[in-house]
């Protein structure tokens, strides 16, 4: 239980550190190409309304303050339009250096109308020939291809004062090695920060989960020490009534006390079976048949079927072999055919379901009964569940009987579900 409860919680921890940690670096990745993406538009936004040259980058003037004062009553949309011309030119060469005519490599490839190509400018580049440029642009051209990326190559379409088409294809290698490297780079810094926290949260997990632990060992040492000191009392109380019984014959008095100390006396043994189990105490373990033990443990419910109407339906393979232990399984098929019995309706049926799977074996035990929900029903395998809020144990029921199953089936290593697909019928299966 506690090792499980530890595999949760750095389950949990790491599982969202993980998730803030992968989004973190995702946008932190969107926003750097984001970022490089909109400079080498704004590069290929100047050359392409350059004709196809980089544009030098003087220093842009200052508007002279009094400018505007001797003209006032000038038209003021041209002087807007100017203004605005200004401002975009401003912003494109924000993130640009007079070096950056220098330092940036490409080609251009100009079109007539028809698709003729006039011009292939590839002196700014080294890395493509001549027919190369051609082919690529001619490509653009064919498909109406406005902007995009090829390959290594940003590319834009525009158009000059003649008339005719340009493409412009942009080098930005150098860009998608540098966004590359910093991915790269992020991911592994990513990784190793995810095994440094993995660590601490192993190493600090026993402090975090420590008074979940010892609430949980002081309880498991009540009911074990519990069930100890109760069964004293319930030998002595379930003695004296037999004396009673002796003396005064029996009574509805002393059958209610004997009942009672029964149903307490299997109450504390489960509680105890189910502290064990939940400590890992480890079971020893044999080959057996599982078919035979439940042929053996189930004789005892045929004359219960019959006296109670119930029809008792049995599909067990033969030679069915599982390795376990033996006499806690016989305790799992007899504590499932109790629940079953005790919940099935009037002229109801329980079935049961041995067989054999590829990779281990497959026991069911269903019964009919009224009033259960569809689909799953794994709650009934917590500690005194009741699907009867008003806890009535008429059927004389504890409500812990699954919930010893369970960590039975667990301490095998196997799993058990409950399940119910048309509200009539509920199964009960173990996997080993």
């Amino acid at each position: 239980m506690i090792k499980r409860l530890k595999r949760k919680y750095i389950l949990i921890v790491m599982t969202s550190v993980t998730i803030v940690l992968g989004i973190i670096i995702a946008a932190i990745n969107i926003a750097s190409f984001v970022s490089v993406d909109s400079q080498l538009e704004d590069k290929l936004s100047l050359i392409v309304e350059n004709e196809g040259k980089m544009p030098e980058f003087p220093p842009i003037e200052e508007p002279d303050p009094d400018e505007g004062k001797e003209d006032a009553n000038t038209a003021e949309d041209g002087e807007n339009a100017d203004q605005t011309e200004k401002e975009e030119e401003e912003d494109k060469r924000q993130h640009m250096s007079p070096e950056t005519p220098f330092e940036t490599r490409y080609f251009t490839v100009k079109f007539d109308t028809g698709g003729n190509v006039l011009t292939v400018d590839t002196t700014k580049i080294a890395a493509v020939d001549y027919e190369e440029a051609k082919n690529l642009a001619a490509k653009m051209f064919a498909e109406d291809w406005s902007d995009g990326y090829l390959d290594s190559y940003k590319y834009k379409r525009g158009g000059t004062e003649d008339g005719c088409i340009i493409y412009v294809f942009l080098d930005a290698t150098r860009e998608f090695d540098s966004m590359r490297s910093f991915l790269v780079s992020s991911l592994i810094i990513t990784g190793v920060g995810l095994v440094a926290i993995f660590l601490l949260v192993i190493l600090l997990s026993e402090t975090a989960l420590r008074p979940i632990i010892e609430s949980y060992e002081k309880q498991k040492r009540f009911i074990t020490d519990a069930g100890h000191e109760m069964k004293t009392p319930l030998t002595v109380i379930s003695a004296n009534a037999e004396v009673i019984e002796m003396e005064n014959g029996e009574s509805q008095w002393t059958e209610g006390i004997k009942n009672q100390v029964s149903k307490l006396a299997s109450l504390t043994e489960k509680l105890v079976i189910l502290s064990k189990m939940e400590e890992g105490v480890k079971l020893e373990m044999s080959e057996f048949s599982l078919s035979e033990a439940f042929f053996d443990t189930s004789e005892q419910y045929k004359s219960i079927a019959m006296s109670g109407g119930v029809s008792f339906n049995v599909a067990v393979s033969e030679n069915v072999m599982l390795v376990g232990n033996e006499g806690e399984i016989r305790r799992c098929i007899m504590l499932l055919l109790d629940n079953a019995f005790r919940y099935v309706n009037e002229g109801g049926s329980v079935s049961v379901r041995i067989q054999k799977l590829p990779n281990g074996v497959e026991l069911t035990v269903s019964n009919t009964t009224e009033g259960v929900e569809k689909g799953s029903l794994d709650r009934w395998f917590d500690r005194f569940y009741r699907t009867d809020l008003s806890r009535n144990s008429a059927t004389g029921g504890s409500g812990i009987g699954l919930s010893v199953v369970q960590a039975i089936v667990r301490a095998h290593g196997g799993t058990v579900k409950a399940k119910s697909e048309d509200g009539v019928t509920v199964d009960i299966t173990m996997i080993f």
